[in-house]
């Protein structure tokens, strides 16, 4: 698959982050799958469907390495775990729609700009397999950041 093979060259050059959750009570399992792992890892985990809350406790830094995981996941998998799309759907939507929001630049808005290509490559896919609108304010907001 291309769109996998582009996710892995253009993350693979980003080291994992020291820090992979914010300091919580209970990160609900995120430290333990993720921490010391390599995004091309986790995106194997038959469990990842299952920690889409990490997307929350995630660190900005662990969030912006470990969507990798969950950008391969969506393409191989998007038909039988579609909650996976849904959570990275949520956290890829600017609130408001306003891309400079600081909670949402200081996440999405980091990426690079090959990594918001990824990202607007996996979404728009999901698009043609008819798993979400073509108009989806995800696919909307990353759009803009593309700009």
């Amino acid at each position: 698959m291309d769109i996998i093979r582009n996710i892995n060259r253009v993350w693979s050059e980003y080291e994992i982050p020291a820090q992979v959750s914010s300091d919580t009570f209970d990160d609900e399992g995120t430290y333990k799958l993720f921490h010391g792992t390599r995004f091309d890892h986790c995106s194997y985990d038959d469990d990842l469907w299952k920690h889409t809350s990490s997307l929350t406790f995630f660190t900005d830094g662990a969030f912006r390495y470990y969507l990798a995981s969950y950008l391969i996941f969506v393409v191989k998998r998007k038909q039988e775990f579609p909650e996976i799309l849904g959570a990275l759907r949520n956290h890829l939507t600017a609130p408001k729609g306003d891309v400079s929001r600081p909670s949402y630049a200081g996440r999405v808005g980091k990426l690079t700009l090959e990594q918001k290509r990824c990202v607007l490559t996996v979404l728009e896919s999901a698009a043609s397999s008819d798993l979400i609108e073509s108009d989806d304010a995800a696919i909307s907001s990353v759009r803009t950041l593309c700009m």
